[in-house]
């Protein structure tokens, strides 16, 4: 439903940059138009390749946009159900308005990355605006690299460093389950 008002009020060159893009027109059955999600990864497939692991970042990115949003949340109602402390209350509003802008850009920073691992290449692209796309051959892919702190290991968390043979460097950061995609890299070298 929420996808049908965004896809109408938006115009096709901003719905391709959000990652989706209305295809069809008004059934008489169903009155509603479809939305078809295109992923960057599936549009430069080459006839015959197929995606063989997909990554996405992890989840942990929202931990602290949310640790920092409880406390000014009770703030900004301390200030608003507490008549002697409106004096406050523009800070605990701006107190909110961070965390939520923290929030707001992790999601798009998470819903707009995409790893991908095919029979031939590997796939990253990142960004709305200013985008971001890297794509490395496995066969010239040298070394991968693999950085998580304890803390990372704990919330299956860390960071990838892909080297090619030439100067290609790709730095994936804060990918969920590090691990499991340098497995699925090296498995296909």
């Amino acid at each position: 439903m929420v996808l049908q008002i965004i896809g109408i009020a938006l115009s096709a060159s901003a719905a391709l940059r959000f990652g989706f893009v209305v295809t069809g027109k008004l059934d008489s059955s169903q009155q509603s138009i479809r939305e078809v999600a295109v992923s960057y990864v599936s549009e430069v497939l080459a006839p015959g390749e197929s995606v063989l692991y997909q990554a996405r970042l992890s989840p942990v990115i929202f931990f602290l946009p949310a640790l920092l949003l409880a406390p000014a949340s009770v703030l900004l109602a301390l200030t608003l159900f507490v008549q002697r402390y409106h004096f406050i209350a523009p800070l605990g509003i701006i107190a909110c308005c961070a965390p939520v802008w923290m929030l707001t850009s992790a999601w798009i920073r998470r819903r707009s990355t995409e790893i991908a691992i095919t029979e031939k290449r590997l796939i990253f692209r990142r960004g709305v605006v200013r985008v971001d796309a890297d794509e490395l051959w496995l066969e010239r892919i040298q070394s991968v690299q693999t950085i998580q702190t304890t803390m990372d290991r704990l919330l299956r968390k860390g960071s990838v460093i892909v080297h090619e043979s030439g100067v290609g460097v790709i730095q994936i950061e804060d990918i969920g389950d590090p691990m499991s995609f340098r497995r699925a890299l090296a498995a296909r070298q």
